[in-house]
């Protein structure tokens, strides 16, 4: 009888990973292209309170894996998938995560400033508290994100999809938001203080593009109110519509 093909371990090859990370950002580099390992696997790793600055960790997987106040600092993380991962309080100042999927990640007060996101996959994060000061994330994907409290002072948005994201209370001053598609977010409260705004869309995903040139506060929650009014005379909720239609809107 033939031989039977071995058995990968994936957790003896995380270990594997794991010690060699630890070694430091020189030995780590060396190691990866000796052993032709295209990719870190760091997949359900358990790496808090660690410095990883200025690694090479291009394309490595953190899927599930606790990363509670790890500093990647000035790393290499293009195409890095973190999905599902903690990474509260993780520090990637000035970290290259060009198209890094953080979709499901709870990064909540993680510090991202001066970061690339370009392109960066943030799909039903948890980004509460985060600092995105002088970040870019053009072309990123924030949909259904919750980003209350979030700081993006100075950051690029332009053509982000933030269709469906909580921006309550976040803070958006000189930030460049041109581009964007905006149906569904919630603003209460947020800070557009001189931010760049121009062809924000308004409609959903494959419907006819309606852009507006400014986003006002309240103006997401009003559109939505008036959908719902619609649908509830369509079907009859003539009780709600009537009590909706008591509350005063204003506009600050």
């Amino acid at each position: 009888m033939p031989n039977a093909s071995p058995v990968f371990d994936f957790e003896m090859a995380v270990k594997k990973h794991i010690e060699q990370l630890k070694l430091g950002a020189d030995a780590w580099k060396t190691w990866r292209l000796s052993e032709s390992a295209n990719v870190g696997d760091f997949n359900k790793a358990i790496l808090v309170r660690e410095k990883f600055l200025n690694y090479e960790l291009d394309k490595a997987f953190f899927h599930r894996a606790n990363l509670r106040g790890t500093w990647f600092v000035g790393s290499h993380l293009n195409l890095a998938t973190f999905t599902h991962s903690n990474i509260m309080r993780c520090d990637f100042y000035k970290a290259d995560l060009g198209g890094a999927d953080f979709s499901h990640a709870n990064a909540e007060r993680a510090n991202f400033r001066h970061a690339n996101l370009r392109g960066a996959n943030l799909q039903r994060g948890i980004f509460k508290k985060c600092d995105f000061s002088k970040a870019d994330l053009s072309q990123a994907n924030l949909k259904w994100g919750d980003f209350r409290e979030a700081n993006f002072e100075e950051a690029n948005l332009q053509g982000s999809f933030l269709n469906y994201s909580m921006l309550i209370k976040a803070n958006l001053r000189n930030a460049n938001i041109s581009d964007s598609h905006i149906y569904g977010i919630s603003t209460w409260e947020i800070d557009l203080e001189n931010a760049i705004q121009k062809n924000l869309v308004i409609t959903p995903h494959k419907e006819t593009t309606i852009t507006v040139e400014k986003l006002l506060n309240h103006e997401i929650e009003m559109h939505a109110l008036l959908n719902f009014l619609s649908f509830a005379r369509i079907v009859g909720i003539l009780p709600v519509r009537k009590r909706i239609c008591r509350l005063k809107l204003t506009r600050s």
